[in-house]
């Protein structure tokens, strides 16, 4: 059996994209996550979005950038990146899933290029909780609104965001695990969240740290950042 790659975005690798990978994950092997990276996104860095992906089952992830891509028709992108490099025997894609200039190519064209060169595809229908589709957009929304309970719902993994003391934007991320606490246990002896915390320029602040200290390093970092 071929490679099986599944494609898209994947800003926060969301409980949709999480369903996504697992079709994949279960139809193909190996698996390769086709990331197409746009510096516009906010939820997940490249190195938390590699490791979430191949927490999934994933075997590479290989992003694009897509300014290297903007300019490649949708004919292109399929026969250069999908067949010539990847050599893939399956494609997974979301229903809304566009690529090439001008996101020109849609998964109607991507269903004919698919069968002109004896690829198999696999679609996700839309993915829909409290009557409302799950995106990184409607993530991105709530988290400005300040609503990280929903967030974090449709992350999948518990987020938290505030406003630091001198007023700008600082996004927590909080991921509790049972294989992190294995982790630490010894060390801590208690449960364990790991803290990203974003600063004004973007650069990343990563900490291991007891759940019952959060508070206490969140204001710690944001001093410090």
């Amino acid at each position: 059996m071929g490679l099986g790659v599944v494609a898209g975005t994947f800003d926060g690798v969301h409980i949709a994209h999480r369903k996504l990978v697992r079709i994949a994950v279960n139809s193909s092997s190996p698996t390769c996550a086709l990331v197409i990276q746009n510096s516009a996104e906010s939820l997940t860095t490249p190195d938390e979005k590699q490791r979430l992906l191949k927490g999934l089952g994933v075997h590479q992830v290989i992003a694009k950038p897509l300014d290297n891509l903007k300019n490649m028709t949708a004919a292109d992108f399929f026969e250069k990146c999908i067949v010539q490099e990847l050599k893939a025997s399956l494609v997974v894609v979301g229903f809304n899933f566009t690529f090439g200039k001008g996101k020109e190519g849609n998964v109607a064209f991507l269903a004919e290029l698919c069968d002109e060169y004896g690829v198999e595809l696999k679609v996700m229908p839309p993915l829909k909780v409290g009557g409302a589709l799950v995106s990184s957009t409607r993530i991105r929304k709530l988290l400005a609104a300040g609503n990280t309970r929903t967030a974090s719902s449709l992350l999948g993994r518990q987020i938290n965001g505030r406003k630091d003391l001198i007023g700008m934007w600082t996004s927590i991320y909080m991921a509790q695990t049972l294989e992190m606490a294995e982790k630490v246990r010894n060390a801590l002896e208690k449960s364990a969240v790991l803290a990203r915390v974003y600063d004004s320029g973007n650069e990343m602040h990563e900490v291991l740290v007891p759940s019952t200290e959060m508070e206490k390093a969140h204001e710690t970092i944001l001093m410090s950042c």
